[in-house]
């Protein structure tokens, strides 16, 4: 088996258990450990659901991530219709300024 199809074993088995472990990796795959470690090493560096933490241990993060993603498309969505509103205020006060300018103008 190649290393790349050994990798995406790997990033399968990982997906499907939600858990980012070396020995979950070791014991499906039936591989030595250095080489699920390999394997996990390059999909903390290569993914962005698998990430390795301070203690060296490994940690499945699609669901926080998923979740993370929602919160800030929310957030992006409150700023957006932010944004509408203060264009219109914008909008509101150049017509207003023009109004009392072109006032001004008049009693000169």
């Amino acid at each position: 088996m190649t290393d790349d199809a050994l990798y995406a074993k790997a990033v399968a088995v990982v997906h499907e258990r939600q858990i980012a472990s070396i020995t979950l990796v070791e014991r499906c795959l039936k591989i030595p450990y250095a080489v699920a470690m390999s394997l996990m090493d390059r999909m903390s560096q290569e993914t962005t659901f698998v990430r390795r933490l301070p203690t060296g241990l490994f940690e499945y993060t699609a669901n926080a991530l998923a979740a993370e993603n929602a919160t800030l498309h929310r957030r992006v969505q409150d700023l957006e219709s932010q944004l509408g509103i203060c264009r219109e205020a914008l909008a509101d006060a150049e017509r207003e300024l023009a109004a009392a300018n072109r006032e001004l103008s008049c009693h000169r």
